[in-house]
């Protein structure tokens, strides 16, 4: 049962086009702010595996996986499809607080 809705979740995310941003292959070594080792690293951000990193500035927060891939949290993944209007975004804040607020939905036009 559980396999089945497992697979259903994956075939769903599949159809609809959704993905998790994530950057493979970050692995640096060295020292970050006392502790020594192997670590994710892109651009300014190095972060420990299993640990998380809110990005200051760009309203992300990543995460390192064990094999040193990067995971991004961002606002998109409250409205993948981009149907809404974002208010008060602002990245001097942390994720997700800089996101802002859901505000009212896009309207398209298909014959404009």
């Amino acid at each position: 049962m559980k396999f089945s809705v497992l697979l259903l979740f994956a075939i769903f995310m599949q159809v609809y086009g959704f993905s998790i941003p994530i950057i493979y292959d970050t692995k640096a070594e060295g020292c970050v702010n006392g502790t020594c080792g192997a670590y994710c690293a892109l651009e300014d951000a190095k972060v420990f595996p299993g640990e998380q990193y809110n990005w200051p500035g760009k309203c992300q927060k990543l995460y390192c996986e064990p094999d040193f891939s990067l995971t991004f949290s961002t606002c998109s993944e409250f409205d993948i499809y981009d149907e809404y209007t974002w208010v008060g975004r602002d990245n001097s804040k942390p994720y997700p607080e800089c996101c802002g607020t859901q505000g009212t939905k896009k309207r398209y036009n298909d014959f404009d």
